[in-house]
């Protein structure tokens, strides 16, 4: 068992010791983070068996997620919200008469790469920044177009993060510029530019 294992044990362990210790009778629940920014950790305790129902819903009660699972004292599942909005999503475990409900604040990956990215024109040397505070590591596409949406420039960056890109529009046809910047093909930010 390596040492990444046994702190990942450790850690689960820490958060049920107190599931399982602070409620006697009653069941407990608990959303952990996971090092994967999109899947969460749903946690359940309880003292005695029974039939369980999960749901989870976002804000507007909209269920994204359900499960039934028959006869359990308790169980950890990974709750992945893949390819779902931003928004505060409820958990809610039903067992037997009760009723145990938990938010999560989720932030989608594109949404938090928008605030990780910026652009920078400098007109007089006609130079294009993009630069990305971001460690994702994915396929990544940069590309910058004229007011005619003819592509100027198309920049892949596969499997990989970047910091900063500089890119040389001396030349460059038109007065109006475009930047679209992709992550694994979903459009992350654009910026127009007048008066290049």
């Amino acid at each position: 068992m390596t040492m990444e294992t046994k702190k990942h044990y450790l850690l689960i362990l820490l958060a049920l010791l107190p599931l399982a210790t602070a409620f006697a009778t009653e069941g407990q629940i608990k959303v952990l983070k996971s090092k994967d920014p999109e899947i969460f950790k749903l946690i359940y305790a309880a003292e005695s068996e029974d039939n369980i129902s999960i749901r989870v819903s976002d804000s507007g009660g909209k269920i994204v997620y359900k499960n039934k699972m028959m006869k359990s004292k308790g169980f950890m599942l990974p709750l992945s919200f893949k390819g779902l909005p931003s928004d505060r999503y409820k958990v809610e475990i039903v067992s037997g008469d009760q009723r145990l409900t938990e938010e999560i604040h989720y932030v989608n990956i594109i949404d938090r790469l928008k605030e990780l990215l910026s652009v920078e024109f400098d007109s007089d040397n006609k130079k294009c920044t993009v630069t990305s505070n971001s460690d994702y590591s994915g396929d990544w596409s940069i590309m910058v177009f004229n007011e005619n949406n003819d592509e100027l420039i198309s920049d892949t960056i596969e499997n990989s993060t970047f910091n900063s890109r500089i890119y040389d529009l001396n030349g460059a046809p038109g007065e109006k510029l475009a930047v679209v910047v992709t992550y694994r093909d979903q459009v992350v930010s654009e910026w127009s530019f007048d008066d290049f």
